[in-house]
């Protein structure tokens, strides 16, 4: 061993010199391996979760794209579990594959969490394609350079976001003004999202993998009802509760809701603690890993605060409500907006209970003066805004294998 091998060695623990090894390892691996143009290997945020653009894509592709095989990578037992049960292509790291996965041609991801795993030195040379997981007004990328929030970590963030081959937007306002500025690729394409196809899709018994089915037969009652509202609010930093936001009273809420005959959906960011003791016929609480998506096509209203999912509801071209008590709070401490925010919040916002009581009747008895702003945002955010992400996707990435 050189003497700069022994230096770049001292200070690690026993447990980091282990992971420098196995990398070099893979390393090697990969660079013996030649790439397999025809597997594609899917892997969800953070551990491998079964939900997002990368679920859609992979469910797409095992179903319509037979040229090609597909595989979807996860360390999570319990969705290697449920995947293998349902005869789907799945793979298990740690598990004595790596030389399929040094194999790979093409590496589709929505986040940049797989890049900071042990196995990526086996991808790191694969065609990697970028889905991202949301188009909203929080700077992302390159853009949270200097921010408190990610001091020190200026390379790390140039790093994860940088080299990637193809990066999928939903229209070219958003290509142009936000992810050119906030990521790096050879390629930036306006196709869309493949979870927003489910808005315009039979659902099959593959699709509610990752959703609570008796929540879900739930939700299909009560719409036979009456209108079902949406609250999906984001988390927060600032110690906030962002359910309740620290001036909403459930009860007063949901006997309000009831007078009306709806059903409230809840499904919080899944940084959010949930607790009721006890909740009346007429609420349902999704999850909080749960996907969402397969509800969305059921619900009448939205509630949110400052989360990016009301984006893809606007496809679905229904009210959403805008509830932030802590507005002012929120805004002198979050990490920073790349528009002014509230001219991308096409309908009303609420900074009391009663503001956001009053916002619901009118929607429930179909006022809705903001349908124009609606579909001005859609617009802009969205360059198809009847589904098909997952096809247009599909084609360009058969055309561009070689």
């Amino acid at each position: 061993m050189d003497s700069e091998s022994k230096d770049i060695g001292q200070g690690l623990t026993d447990q980091e010199k282990a992971m420098v090894r196995v990398k070099t390892l893979y390393t090697v691996l990969a660079d013996k391996m030649e790439k397999d143009e025809n597997t594609f290997l899917f892997i969800g945020r953070n551990g491998g979760e079964f939900t997002g653009n990368v679920k859609y894509l992979f469910l797409h592709f095992v179903k319509n794209v037979p040229q090609v095989t597909s595989w979807f990578l996860t360390f999570d037992k319990e969705v290697y579990k449920t995947l293998s049960a349902a005869k789907l292509p799945v793979l298990m790291y740690p598990s004595g594959q790596e030389e399929l996965l040094a194999r790979a041609g093409t590496v589709i991801v929505d986040s940049i969490s797989f890049r900071n795993h042990l196995y990526y030195p086996l991808i790191a040379k694969a065609r990697q394609v970028q889905l991202w997981h949301g188009v909203g007004n929080k700077k992302i990328g390159f853009q949270l350079q200097g921010a408190s929030c990610l001091e020190g970590r200026d390379q790390t963030l140039m790093e994860d976001h940088s080299d990637y081959d193809i990066l999928v937007s939903t229209s070219p306002f958003y290509t142009d003004e936000v992810f050119r500025k906030s990521l790096d690729a050879r390629e930036f394409v306006s196709l869309g999202y493949p979870r927003t196809d489910v808005f315009f899709q039979n659902l099959d018994k593959n699709t509610l993998i990752g959703c609570n089915p008796t929540q879900y037969s739930t939700i299909k009652r009560a719409k036979k009802k009456g209108p079902v509202i949406l609250f999906s609010p984001t988390f927060r930093d600032n110690g906030v509760n962002p359910l309740t936001q620290d001036v909403l009273h459930f009860g007063q809420l949901f006997a309000f809701l009831r007078q009306h005959n709806a059903h409230f959906l809840i499904k919080a960011h899944n940084r959010t603690i949930v607790e009721f003791d006890a909740l009346p016929d007429n609420v349902t609480i999704c999850d909080s890993d749960s996907d969402i998506y397969p509800f969305m096509p059921l619900v009448d209203i939205m509630i949110t605060d400052y989360s990016s999912i009301f984006t893809d509801f606007l496809l679905l071209d229904r009210p959403v409500i805008f509830f932030w008590s802590d507005f002012d709070k929120y805004m002198s401490q979050d990490r920073g907006f790349q528009f002014p925010f509230e001219e991308m919040c096409p309908g009303p916002k609420c900074r009391t209970p009663e503001e956001l009581f009053h916002s619901i009747s009118e929607a429930l008895h179909g006022r809705d003066p903001w349908k124009g702003e609606r579909q001005k945002l859609r617009d802009k955010s969205f360059l198809h805004i009847h589904g098909g992400a997952s096809e247009r996707i599909e084609r360009l990435l058969l055309k561009t294998n070689k």
